[in-house]
């Protein structure tokens, strides 16, 4: 897993096996610091799992939000799994989900705070795969691609 926040100069690696989050200058790609995420959850969905807030300053390691320069656990995403996108020019956060008692993935959009769910999508059931996610806000649109069927799914986030 592999994140990038080019206005910090930092290039972040999880390993996921390790819990670990190794921080690497982003020139000399030295490293600088590393944490270890002892609560993370090996089970959650194993794509995708880092986000990086590059004007916030703030890394998302599947639900954890974490200080994009010290690597430090500042909190969590009250309800999710994972990050798959942000809207900057309406402050706007988009998480996945997981509902067990379907199988099915949803994605909630929070406010910028990560505080308060605005809205949220159920998507179609899963059969074991985990979908992959593409947003483009130029025209309102979440992609859902779902591994197991070979489907995209077009959803208007309007």
């Amino acid at each position: 897993q592999i994140a990038v926040n080019e206005p910090l100069n930092r290039v972040y690696v999880f390993i996921t096996e390790a819990k670990r989050l190794n921080i690497y200058d982003g020139d000399s790609l030295s490293l600088i610091a590393y944490t270890i995420i002892s609560d993370f959850d090996p089970s959650h969905p194993p794509l995708d799992l880092l986000f990086s807030d590059d004007a916030g300053a703030r890394l998302f390691v599947g639900p954890h939000i974490l200080n994009a320069q010290t690597g430090t656990v500042t909190g969590r995403i009250t309800s999710g799994l994972k990050i798959i996108g942000m809207n900057p020019s309406r402050n706007r956060f988009y998480v996945m989900d997981f509902v067990t008692s379907g199988f099915y993935e949803r994605v909630l959009e929070y406010d910028g705070s990560l505080q308060t769910v605005l809205r949220q999508w159920n998507l179609s059931p899963i059969m074991g795969v985990y979908s992959s996610f593409g947003l483009d806000f130029a025209r309102n649109r979440l992609y859902v691609g779902y591994f197991d069927r070979g489907v995209l799914e077009i959803i208007d986030i309007r």
